[in-house]
């Protein structure tokens, strides 16, 4: 024991998985709270709404993962402070355009996205859109903590923005909000955790108030770093829409009660992802471009970490997997817990897909922004063919998945010289 913890004193990479897994481990408690509680005082379709409004999230803010990458990979890179912030400023400034025109869009097409997705009302995509418009700043605050290894701050940053949604959301829906207070809920939380991640991030209240400056962005400024923000956002993508892929596509097909119940067992599959998901944030900042031989050591131990937790939350849900339903959510929702082995397998190999997606991108292996787009486009494909019930489904994802990863795997395997010479082109 006194070895492992000497061993871990010394290692920085184990010191900050230690560190971020304290405070992870509060947040991912904190996060599922919030859907036990709320699908127990949500009827199912309610909850569905929910659950669709979520994942919809995933996919519109994927940009905001984008800037969180791409300023990670700026603060590694460049020595010079002053080069460095005047690019994370840029790409900020852009994203924040974006998010204000995605929120427009969503305002606009509320009404239209409330039909296709059998929505009773189209005020939970208004907060959808509210949501979207502050997390730009947060993301942003929150890349810069995690760039500089502050782990601790970044943490602490998860908890409030864990724990207000819980709080805020409860008692939103006991006020008879529905899903509207539920996503609302989100936002304000959001809110408290953005004022503390500027406050603990050094200058950021003014770096922010410079970074939202209006002006046309200088795009031959962050013209070197084009191609490392295509590679960012092709893999994010895709691993978002991979992992809300299900529940979008059977909200839309399926009634929504069955959708509801659905994304109650969703949920819970969904733990396995989360319970590896810092893995893959400690992660991204350690890899070293070029220094392939420690990259793959740092891959190595991520990937067992990820096997020990994601694997051991796989087998306790397909051991007992009415046990674990009616504890987090309820027994309204065992209706499928024959679902819950399989949907769990799915999301443990998109755990395990994101791990190899996070490291191609801090590698700069270029090639993963084709490989990872394919994955999904079979993802697709699959579901637009085989969409009968809800086993074909999760087999579509599966089979996306292991795909994903094979196709990672290829690129990461790849000799070393040839990984050398693109991580430093």
């Amino acid at each position: 024991m006194q070895k492992l913890l000497g061993r871990a004193r010394n290692s920085s990479y184990l010191r900050h998985n230690i560190i971020y897994f304290s405070g992870s481990f509060g947040i991912s408690v904190l996060n599922y709270l919030y859907y036990p509680v709320l699908g127990r005082l949500m009827v199912p379709a309610n909850f569905g709404e929910v659950q669709t409004i979520i994942s919809f999230f995933l996919q519109a803010a994927v940009f905001l993962q984008v800037l969180g990458l791409i300023s990670i990979g700026i603060i590694r890179k460049y020595d010079d402070e002053g080069q460095r912030d005047r690019l994370v400023q840029e790409f900020f400034r852009i994203s924040f355009y974006i998010g204000v025109a995605a929120t427009v869009l969503l305002i606009i097409g509320a009404s239209w996205l409330r039909g296709y997705f059998h929505f009773n009302s189209a005020a939970p995509f208004i907060a959808l859109a509210l949501s979207l418009l502050v997390s730009v700043p947060g993301a942003f605050a929150n890349s810069f903590l995690q760039g500089h290894h502050r782990f601790g701050a970044l943490a602490r940053s998860g908890l409030i923005s864990a724990g207000g949604k819980l709080i805020f959301s409860t008692i939103l829906v006991l006020l008879g909000w529905q899903a509207f207070g539920a996503i609302f809920g989100i936002v304000l939380a959001q809110s408290l955790a953005l004022v503390y991640a500027l406050s603990r991030s050094r200058g950021g209240f003014n770096f922010l108030r410079t970074g939202l400056a209006i002006r046309k962005p200088n795009f031959n400024l962050i013209k070197p770093e084009l191609g490392y923000a295509a590679l960012a956002l092709s893999a994010t993508l895709t691993i978002n829409v991979l992992l809300s892929l299900d529940v979008l596509v059977i909200k839309h097909l399926f009634s929504p009660t069955q959708a509801g119940l659905y994304a109650g067992i969703s949920t819970i599959g969904r733990i396995v992802f989360f319970i590896t998901g810092p893995l893959a944030i400690v992660l991204m900042p350690s890899v070293k471009p070029g220094r392939v031989s420690h990259n793959r050591q740092l891959l190595v131990r991520s990937l067992a970490l990820s096997l020990l937790l994601g694997g051991g939350s796989l087998l306790v849900f397909s051991l007992v997997p009415k046990l674990v339903i009616t504890i987090l959510l309820g027994a309204k929702y065992l209706t499928y817990a024959n679902l819950l082995p399989r949907l769990s397998a799915a999301i443990f190999l998109l755990s395990v897909g994101n791990l190899l997606v996070y490291y191609s991108v801090a590698s700069r292996y270029y090639l993963a922004a084709l490989f990872a787009p394919a994955s999904l486009l079979l993802g697709a494909i699959l579901i637009q063919m085989f969409h009968a019930n809800f086993v074909a489904i999760i087999n579509d994802l599966i089979i996306a998945a292991v795909v994903l990863i094979l196709l990672l795997a290829v690129r990461i395997l790849w000799p070393a010289s040839s990984s050398t010479k693109e991580a430093t082109s």
